[in-house]
């Protein structure tokens, strides 16, 4: 209940204004609801809420409609109605780790379509490897196979970080064997098996069951036998696993034997080596953000900056680390209209025609920033040397391609910078902002450094490397 002005309507510009004025508001209302541990009575009006559920009209003007003019929820709390509520007077809600379960229950049940879909879209933005497996098995109970499949995705781009997560060792039995079956995860074998472990022994205490094999084995049951012992090292799998007592010792004997190549009718785990999920996603799209090159002139070509020598013809890779050199760093950033893998960049050079007897050999320090689905750092750098080849479109260049694919969320601003040492290069102008290819948009943005010569409209970054 709020007090406010007689005149209040004059205040409100909107319908979106006066019915969030009435949200939770005594005034005129004509049904009110309570819930489970929680003594606050919730203000409604039957018109509101029949107008966003057709569960609410029949319930208010159908033939059995509700006399009553209190409506007691026990399968709900008070955080969850709450927002639920406001949804309903405001189109937005205020959805927490707390409440976004309830919120998403009672969307379903009063058949909120508009509600679902913006806890749906919060989940998404809001996934990452610390959450995802909460994430996920909500979507599992509320069976949105959309918002799975995303999770999915995540934990297969990010599976080590996914592993090393607080609440790896809370998930359910079912969970945990659906990842084991997986077969594209970015994780060593024995580093997944060492995280399966802590969950074993975690579902031990909770139970109040020794640490013994029959009972780890009796929590994991036969998702045991979706482990791909094969791809770990005979060394990896004596440290870890044989001492780990959740393989008894007749099943660890077929399992050395496999080590020594000799074959046994006793194996109980032959599949596959998992192949990584970045490799396992569609075909590489390479984004081309220009629609003109520089001349195939000695002259009009892109100069670095590469070291002390007098002559512009010249350049020396022993001269300072491209690392060091801030001023002649190339900047440009980027953003996506859905989460996509970052594999790398194409960065402009010049063919061995260009530079005949010069060379075409490039020293590159590549950094990239920003990208927060990782935790512990949001900043990635990978340094070394590149050859030029002129396979795109012949436009001389060289693919740097990161250590490990980084996941960028939807419209997640990602900057990277290059250091570049080396001969002359081409350059492109006539950038694009927008560039969609495959069904996924880049929007490209210009750098925040006041030094960097690279920007929307011309410079380096030939291509941005992405998959999803």
């Amino acid at each position: 209940m709020r007090d406010g002005p007689v005149d209040w309507q004059s205040t409100k510009n909107s319908v979106l204004d006066r019915n969030s004025h009435m949200f939770n508001n005594s005034d005129m209302s004509d049904i009110s609801f309570t819930c489970k541990d929680s003594d606050q009575t919730f203000y409604a009006h039957k018109y509101v809420l029949a107008t966003s559920s057709a569960v609410f009209h029949a319930m208010f003007y159908g033939d059995l409609a509700e006399k009553n003019s209190v409506v007691h929820l026990s399968d709900t709390d008070e955080k969850g109605l709450e927002e639920f509520l406001r949804f309903l007077y405001t189109d937005e809600c205020n959805l927490t780790t707390d409440n976004v379960i309830s919120v998403m229950y009672l969307s379903k049940k009063y058949l909120v379509l508009s509600l679902t879909e913006y806890v749906k879209a919060q989940l998404v933005r809001d996934t990452e490897p610390g959450n995802v497996l909460d994430i996920l098995e909500q979507a599992i109970h509320f069976e949105e196979k959309d918002l799975e499949a995303k999770c999915w995705q995540v934990i297969e781009w990010r599976t080590s970080e996914v592993a090393r997560s607080a609440n790896f060792i809370n998930i359910k039995q079912t969970t945990l064997a659906s990842l084991l079956k997986r077969n594209n995860l970015t994780i060593q074998e024995v580093d997944l098996f060492q995280a399966v472990l802590k969950w074993t022994n975690y579902q031990c205490s909770q139970k109040s069951l020794e640490l013994t094999t029959e009972n780890r084995r009796s929590v994991i049951g036969e998702a045991v036998y979706d482990f791909r012992f094969n791809s770990m090292t005979q060394e990896e799998f004596a440290k870890h696993v044989s001492k780990s007592g959740l393989l008894t010792t007749d099943e660890l004997v077929p399992i050395y034997e496999k080590f020594n190549k000799v074959e046994s009718s006793l194996l109980k785990w032959k599949l596959p080596e998992r192949e990584k999920a970045f490799k396992a996603t569609n075909k590489n799209i390479r984004i081309s953000r220009f629609s003109a090159f520089s001349k195939n002139e000695w002259s009009t070509f892109w100069q670095y900056s590469v070291g002390t020598s007098s002559s512009d013809d010249d350049y020396c890779l022993d001269s300072p680390s491209p690392s060091d050199r801030q001023s002649d760093r190339d900047y440009l950033s980027f953003s996506v209209d859905q989460h996509a893998l970052f594999l790398g960049v194409r960065l402009f050079a010049a063919s061995q025609v260009d530079y005949e007897h010069r060379g075409t050999t490039y020293k590159v320090n590549l950094t990239v920033n920003g990208v927060s689905a990782n935790p512990s750092t949001n900043t990635w750098a990978i340094s070394t040397t590149y050859k030029s080849d002129t396979k795109e479109h012949g436009i001389a260049g060289f693919d740097v391609m990161l250590k490990s694919p980084i996941l960028v969320r939807e419209n997640e601003v990602v900057r990277m910078d290059a250091g570049i040492l080396g001969p002359r290069s081409h350059y492109g102008w006539r950038g694009e902002t927008t560039v969609k290819v495959r069904g996924i948009t880049v929007t490209f943005l210009d750098p925040d450094i006041c030094t960097s010569r690279t920007c929307v409209s011309r410079g380096q970054f030939y291509q941005i490397i992405l998959s999803v």
